[in-house]
């Protein structure tokens, strides 16, 4: 992947150099022209030439023309802010060797950015339940392990850090629990076992920490060690579950979807390229008319919006945006040239969240719109997912699943709408006690993440009951797919104080292609009626509504 995106990235910036001589061509003849007689009309279409070599050359390893052409830039925007009396002056001998030095630097490349890539880490689907331990109190250990069988993690120990490290050559885990003062044979963590802690989460590992100190200084060593948890021992288990869930979520997510609308179309496919080789989805916007179908076909998380365009600014149309309440917490990014702080400042009033400035590295771009979509994503989750199982709520999993079923007729594609629910649960609640049911339905909602696909959504529709949405599946593969969740779920041992017991799940399936006029609500209808036909044959069972 990322030799063929670098060799693309290579083909864009061929088409720059090549073009280049015709636009600097055409500034030197604004320029000039500005030189001899300034008028408004000119200056306008000579700063957006020189705003957006500004913004490009240094992407392109031009990083002397780009910045002369800012310095230009920058001249002209102060002659259109004086007077006609005083304006001459500012275009004196200097603007013209300016323009002179352009021609000049057009050839000289330099390496003034990162041309390294993000690539999204690949991972054996094997690792997505795995879990890696370094302690050496076994009896933790042990007690660690019996808890996650009960999800259905798989837990892998190791005497050391370096045995760790040594693993992570051929895989990678869900996450890597650590006691930072008890880890490598009983032994606190050295600096040696710092070394291999720092490259094992620049490898992609996600470090939880597990320690017995509450203090603030632990918490730091933690921080440094950018962990993404921390759990004091006696561990609380189903929060340390629900937090490995998250991993899990992370690890399953759809690719971020974003849009970029910029008018330098070299510029917007380079940044496309970076993007896609980091696992995003892009989307460039070609016809700033067609922005709100755009919006409703795609679905960003986050859009990219160069400042000034010639038909429309970027504030222009991200207050076009706002208009509509559906888009209100879409996080809008300026990515432009633009260094006054003044028209920065007033773009952000505009409905912009924050502002990059051209030219930005691939890696500082990757970085910074994941970590954007990422606390999006969030945000999101505390408002739309339920608090015990991180699953969507009833209200969220209903709008997705109409969204859906009119996706499969519009698409002419299959989906199934499927409602599952715990059999006998009021009798688990009344026997072990509601914190014991809540473990029931953890499970539930942990099972049914490891097993579907990252195309597909998942809510917890109320108590015991769970409405899932599979697109692209037609009825033998949501059976299939389904029948395996059911049986292995009944395999599942749970405790309480002195004793076990097993659980059972019953399952209805409602499928598009049966029901061709149907809504996202009527195949709930459905798929919840097929699941009681499930009830009423014994349950432990998968139906599909005839």
């Amino acid at each position: 992947m990322s030799e063929q995106v670098l060799a693309e990235l290579a083909r864009l910036k061929q088409l720059y150099l090549e073009q280049l001589p015709a636009t600097l061509e055409q500034i030197q003849q604004l320029g000039q022209q500005m030189a001899q007689a300034p008028a408004t009309n000119l200056a306008a279409a000579l700063h957006q030439r020189l705003h957006a070599l500004a913004g490009s050359a240094g992407v392109h390893g031009l990083k002397a023309l780009g910045e002369v052409a800012r310095n230009l830039e920058l001249q002209l925007a102060q002659w259109q802010k004086t007077t006609q009396e005083q304006a001459p002056s500012l275009l004196d001998q200097s603007w013209v060797e300016g323009l002179q030095l352009l021609t000049c630097l057009q050839s000289r490349q330099e390496t003034v950015l990162e041309d390294g890539l993000l690539l999204r880490p690949v991972r054996q689907e094997q690792d997505d339940v795995c879990v890696w331990l370094v302690e050496s109190d076994l009896k933790v250990a042990d007690e660690l392990e019996g808890q996650l069988i009960r999800f259905n993690f798989r837990l892998r120990r190791f005497v050391s850090l370096q045995a760790a490290f040594e693993a992570s050559e051929e895989s990678l885990p869900l996450a890597l629990l650590v006691d930072f003062c008890c880890c490598s044979e009983g032994c606190a963590v050295d600096e040696q076992d710092w070394c291999i802690i720092n490259q094992l989460v620049a490898k992609g590992c996600p470090l939880v920490v597990i320690s017995e100190k509450e203090d603030f200084q632990s918490r730091i060593q933690a921080s440094r060690a950018r962990a993404v948890g921390y759990f004091l021992k006696p561990l609380d288990y189903p929060l340390l579950i629900t937090r490995l869930s998250h991993l899990l979520d992370r690890q399953h997510a759809a690719p971020a979807r974003v849009l970029i609308i910029d008018d330098d179309q070299l510029l917007a496919q380079h940044y496309r390229l970076v993007l896609m080789a980091a696992g995003m989805d892009v989307e460039l916007l070609n016809a700033a008319q067609e922005l709100m179908s755009a919006l409703e076909v795609f679905r960003p998380e986050l859009v990219l919006i160069d400042l000034h365009m010639p038909d429309y600014s970027g504030p222009e149309l991200a207050g076009v945006i706002r208009q509509h309440e559906q888009w209100a917490s879409l996080p809008l990014v300026y990515l432009s040239a633009e260094t006054n702080f003044e028209q920065r400042v007033s773009a952000l009033d505009r409905g912009g969240d924050d502002y990059l400035i051209k030219p930005i590295s691939n890696r500082e771009l990757v970085a910074a719109v994941r970590t954007r979509i990422d606390r999006a994503r969030q945000l999101e989750s505390l408002i739309s997912k339920d608090s015990l199982t991180g699953l969507l709520k009833h209200a969220s999993i209903k709008e997705i699943i109409e969204v859906e079923v009119a996706r499969a007729h519009r698409d002419q594609q299959p989906a199934c709408v499927v409602m599952l629910d715990i059999d006998h649960f009021k009798a688990v609640n009344d026997r072990y006690g509601h914190a014991t049911g809540d473990v029931v339905i953890l499970s539930v909602a942990t099972l049914l993440r490891q097993r579907l696909r990252k195309s597909d959504f998942l809510g917890r529709y109320g108590g015991e009951e769970f409405a899932v949405i599979l697109p692209n599946c037609d009825q033998q593969q949501a059976f299939r797919l389904m029948d395996e969740i059911r049986k292995h779920f009944s395999t599942l041992q749970f405790t309480h104080e002195n004793s076990s017991f097993q659980c059972t799940i019953s399952i209805g399936i409602a499928v598009t292609t049966d029901h061709p006029h149907a809504k996202g609500a009527d195949l709930l209808v459905l798929a919840d009626e097929a699941l009681y036909q499930a009830k009423a044959m014994g349950r432990n069972l998968v139906r599909i509504h005839a």
